[in-house]
């Protein structure tokens, strides 16, 4: 007999906010990366370029792990989307953490 689980809201609200806040950094990285190929001088110094492209895999990341954690699939992917979320936009970060980490039982 199949085991039966009790399947919370706290898993897709956690993905949901995993993934705008991927989305939202993605596009901050697209711009972070524009900049530092068009602009000139401290900012091409600074690299704007290569911490756009390390934001876009981040947001990558984030997104994947919001999928997951919809799922509720890997707890561990979950829940490492969620620290990530928590650097770049801490509210929501520390929600999706409390979130995944109360509901570790209803994933696979």
């Amino acid at each position: 007999m199949a085991k039966t689980t009790k399947r919370g809201w706290m898993p897709p609200t956690a993905g949901v906010f995993m993934i705008i806040t991927g989305v939202l950094g993605g596009s901050r990285g697209f711009t972070a990366m524009f900049d530092g190929l068009f602009a000139g001088g401290f900012f091409r110094f600074i690299g704007f370029e290569f911490l756009g492209w390390l934001q876009i895999v981040l947001a990558i990341v984030v997104i994947i792990a919001g999928i997951v954690a919809m799922q509720r699939k890997m707890w561990w992917l979950a829940l490492v989307g969620a620290v990530i979320v928590a650097i770049h936009f801490w509210l929501l970060g520390i929600l999706a953490i409390i979130f995944v980490a109360l509901s570790r039982k209803e994933f696979a």
